[in-house]
């Protein structure tokens, strides 16, 4: 016996509304995974990028707090008459000679002041996020990314037994 042409149409009407089931799943794990991946993606804070520079920058604290420390200590103990040529001889001419060493010494706190100001200054993406952020969102949308692989290895499993694609 031939099935009838309205359950022909009915049987055709489930198959095309398992397959746009089958497409939303899809495209509902799609954009749930390109969410995570923005997330992945998201450009550090100022803060966070605020913390990196100065973190780098400390490497060359030791030697310029040093620098630092012996001037006051020479300029505390040294002798009121002695002061202006010593004054000279220790920082003056390591200065004119560009001593690297002097000048980070002297110019140490307005390049540290310099680089925030320049930081603070700098138009940030509103898309930045922290590393506590990006967790907390990702862990957020877990949940939903894994419910929707389920659909949808759950409805291509499905289509594999009904002979559907």
């Amino acid at each position: 016996m031939n099935p009838s042409p309205s359950t022909i149409d009915k049987i055709a009407a489930q198959i095309a509304e398992f397959r746009d089931t089958l497409a939303t799943a899809r495209q509902t794990c799609h954009a749930l995974e390109c969410r995570a991946a923005e997330i992945q993606a998201a450009p550090p804070t100022r803060e966070m990028v605020r913390d990196r520079v100065f973190a780098a920058l400390e490497v060359r604290t030791p030697a310029v707090e040093e620098s630092l420390d012996r001037m006051i200590r020479w300029s505390a103990a040294v002798r009121p008459e002695d002061f202006n040529e010593g004054f000279h001889i220790n920082m003056t001419i390591p200065l004119l000679n560009l001593e690297p060493k002097m000048i980070m010494a002297v110019l140490w706190p307005q390049l540290l002041a310099g680089i925030d100001a320049k930081i603070a200054s700098i138009e940030w993406s509103p898309l930045a996020l922290s590393n506590e952020e990006k967790a907390a969102q990702l862990a957020a949308l877990e949940p939903q990314r894994q419910a929707a692989r389920a659909a949808v290895e759950q409805l291509e499993a499905q289509g594999v037994k009904l002979g559907i694609s």
